[in-house]
């Protein structure tokens, strides 16, 4: 599965310029983000509780 993702230069920038600080493709850290949002969305229970909403 591909997933594009469409920005403008003034999002694209601080995430090229991270990638670059961490060393490493803008690919690879959209990845890390994208994984670490859904392991927390797999823990949404945990995180907060009865009053949250899906």
């Amino acid at each position: 599965m591909n997933i594009k993702m469409h920005l403008d230069q003034a999002e694209s920038e601080p995430i090229k310029r991270a990638a670059e600080a961490y060393g490493c493709d803008v690919e690879d850290l959209v990845y890390t983000a994208v994984n670490e949002y859904m392991l927390r969305i797999g823990s949404f229970k945990e995180q907060c509780g009865p009053e949250c909403r899906k």
